[in-house]
């Protein structure tokens, strides 16, 4: 009915022996592949099938071109349609709408032709637009009916800094590579 003295201990240290291991494999599965002795980098292969994704999976967005909306204000300034997930007014994350208008901003993006991109590289997309001048604002349907993208709407292409310092402490800075600016006709439900 009872159990050994001392099964406590050995249960506990046992746990703990194997929460350490899986922390040891699963940091030295981030190390690049040429600084990890050679005898674990061989078995690199059989962590992937444990866990194939990596933490690129969650962190390589960061690292890779983003088109961002930019709806344009009365004044000419520049406010952005995109947000964080995980605030209040998206009761922090349980409501999709941020992720919803990623997809859009892609979506429509996707649609617009290749000549009404600009090519740039400034710090800002508000300077981007600067530099084009006055540029032609074409009319681009938006299919989407829940959509707050209407009106004048300028799309930046967002690269990431990677020559920056600012990257090694975790802030990934970046550049606006391209803009195109838009006139939306949302779908033909929307006021």
């Amino acid at each position: 009915m009872g159990h050994e003295p001392g099964e406590d201990r050995r249960a506990f240290a046992f746990t703990a022996t194997v929460l350490a291991v899986l922390l040891l494999a699963a940091l030295l599965a981030q190390l690049p592949p040429g600084s990890m002795p050679h005898t674990l980098s061989r078995r690199a292969a059989s962590y992937e099938l444990l866990w194939p994704q990596g933490w690129s999976f969650f962190s390589a967005a960061p690292r890779q071109d983003r088109t961002v909306a930019y709806r344009v204000q009365p004044d000419g300034s520049l406010s952005t349609e995109d947000s964080v997930q995980a605030r209040p007014g998206s009761w922090w994350g349980l409501r999709r709408t941020t992720y919803f208008r990623l997809v859009e901003t892609e979506y429509v993006a996707s649609r617009i032709p290749p000549s009404s991109w600009i090519t740039c590289d400034a710090p800002t997309a508000a300077s981007c637009l600067q530099r084009a001048g006055r540029p032609a604002w074409p009319v681009t349907n938006n299919p989407f009916h829940a959509s707050a993208l209407c009106g004048r709407v300028l799309f930046a292409v967002e690269r990431p800094d990677l020559g920056n310092d600012r990257l090694r402490r975790g802030a990934v800075p970046r550049r606006v590579v391209a803009i195109a600016p838009t006139s939306l006709q949302c779908a033909p439900d929307r006021k």
